[in-house]
């Protein structure tokens, strides 16, 4: 199971994400909370079997900030 850590670099991302597949829909999750203009760090979490109108499952990849 994936375990969500935040994530700062490209090889890092490349890591959270290697295990999904082409057809895995990507999100992203805002929490509530006071946000400016910054830069923030983030982590991924999945929704695995997410059953598509068109019979196909797939798992949801959530980019939570």
């Amino acid at each position: 199971m994936y375990k969500p850590e935040k994530i700062y670099s490209i090889g890092a991302l490349r890591k959270a994400i290697s295990e999904f597949n082409d057809y895995d829909i990507v999100v992203v999750e805002i929490h509530e909370g006071v946000r400016g203009e910054d830069l923030y760090g983030f982590k991924i979490d999945v929704i695995d079997s997410v059953k598509l109108t068109n019979g196909a499952t797939i798992s949801e990849v959530r980019i939570c900030i």
